[in-house]
């Protein structure tokens, strides 16, 4: 089944967080050897389970009045929904190869994540790729947004899925959050590489963030990297913010 969600699992404390989720944007980047791809997003729950914050099955005539392509001039592709022969349902397909694709979709109610959240999708390539990315992103709430005019530097909060260029591959996991000291919004890493799994199946792909601040990325829905936001070493830049900083311009008084 192909469908696509975002539901909460709750938190006891904040999540360290940069603001509102209010959009999904579903893109895959430039592939050069990419003849077909399947892009659907996925859930386990029920479409009628109450922490269901978003849900998309691709089942109706209607998906593209929920999901609006970008009008910028970097995406050329336009997606397609359909299945490919051996699938009973239909997912978001990437027809054309070596063109950059932008899709996303409103969020109907702002997500706070420190409520929690899971995010998790399922990617079929069907022929082997070369360099491609099918991550999603949660967009930064932005007052005049629209979902055409979606574009690479378009603010979000959370990126999330596989990515491979040549022998490069992992799974990202990147979060903007405000730096309190630095006064700036700053990208956070996972410093660990989780890896996709490249091949012609279909893998689910599932970002989980659960209390009190830990962190979780399943493929297939088994673990393959779980952690504390803020243990130090766990993103570069680190969400752990030490109680004691360095200032670079302190000197000692010469009377000491």
């Amino acid at each position: 089944t192909s469908w696509c969600s975002l539901h909460r699992s709750r938190l006891e404390r904040p999540f360290p967080g940069s603001g509102p989720r209010t959009f999904c944007s579903s893109r895959a980047m430039r592939a050069t050897a990419l003849a077909f791809a399947l892009v659907a997003l996925v859930s386990l729950v029920s479409s009628k389970d109450d922490g269901v914050l978003f849900l998309e099955k691709w089942d109706d005539d209607a998906w593209n009045l929920r999901w609006r392509h970008s009008d910028n001039s970097k995406y050329t592709g336009r997606f397609r929904v359909g299945k490919p022969n051996d699938w009973k349902n239909n997912g978001l397909r990437i027809p054309d190869p070596n063109k950059h694709y932008g899709i996303s979709a409103l969020v109907p109610e702002p997500i706070d994540p420190s409520d929690g959240l899971v995010i998790q999708y399922e990617v079929r390539h069907s022929k082997t790729y070369t360099c491609g990315g099918s991550y999603i992103k949660l967009l930064t709430h932005e007052e005049g947004f629209t979902p055409e005019g979606l574009h690479d530097q378009t603010p979000y909060s959370i990126m999330f899925g596989p990515d491979k260029c040549g022998e490069e591959m992992r799974v990202h996991v990147i979060f903007r959050h405000w730096n309190p000291n630095k006064q700036k919004i700053e990208e956070r890493q996972l410093v660990a590489k989780p890896l996709p799994v490249a091949d012609n199946h279909t893998h689910v792909y599932t970002l989980r963030l659960t209390q009190p601040s830990t962190f979780e990325v399943l493929v297939d829905n088994k673990a393959v990297i779980k952690g504390d936001l803020l243990t130090e070493s766990a993103f570069s830049p680190s969400f752990y913010q030490p109680q004691m900083i360095v200032d670079p311009e302190a000197k000692k008084p010469e009377d000491w």
